[in-house]
């Protein structure tokens, strides 16, 4: 279930782009991939795909959960892949089941009218 947040009073958002899928470590599968600070100040994460002109939001609580990297220097990466891989215990994250996080959707659940 959504966090909401549903007072009438601003929301800060730290916004993260990517000009496009890169191949995971190099050689790998097509994936997307943004980083951003642990101790981030913005209650708000997006992220934004310019080759594509989407855009996912997430709380920074939710980002941090679903962040695969944490370094020692304090910076986490978000990422997944374009297309998904063969189901198994360790299947890696697919963009396709993002589609919650889409900013068109997310909008409303988080700032409902």
């Amino acid at each position: 279930m959504a966090t909401r947040i549903v007072t009438r009073s601003a929301s800060t958002v730290q916004v993260k782009t990517n000009m496009g899928p890169k191949p995971a470590g190099g050689r790998g599968p097509l994936s997307r991939g943004w980083y951003f600070p642990d101790q981030c100040p913005a209650q708000l994460l997006a992220f934004v795909a310019l080759d594509t002109d989407t855009a996912w939001l997430f709380t920074l609580k939710e980002a941090q959960q679903l962040a695969q990297q944490h370094s020692e220097r304090g910076i986490r990466q978000l990422y997944w892949r374009l297309k998904a891989a063969p189901v198994g215990p360790k299947s890696p994250r697919h963009e396709a089941q993002m589609v919650d996080h889409l900013l068109t959707t997310r909008a409303a659940q988080l700032f409902p009218e």
